[in-house]
């Protein structure tokens, strides 16, 4: 039987190799990785907010517009 290797212990032994490869200063690259990582979670908080706020000035432009005709 075939034991498959589970995703965090995959993800653990890639990120392990990835490590060997860097350039002399892993510091500043993993830094600034995890500096990207992060202000790419801040860009899709703010995207996914702005489509909210979208959805809710639709709704209120119909909501408005209703009234308005009645």
């Amino acid at each position: 039987m075939v034991s498959r290797e589970g995703y965090y212990d995959y993800m653990l032994r890639r990120t392990k190799e990835e490590n060997l490869n860097l350039p002399s200063h892993p510091n500043t690259v993993n830094i600034l990785r995890r500096e990207i990582i992060e202000m790419q979670r801040s860009v899709h908080a703010l995207q996914m907010r702005v489509k909210v706020l979208a959805e809710d000035n639709y709704r209120l432009r119909e909501q408005n517009a209703n009234i308005h005709n009645n």
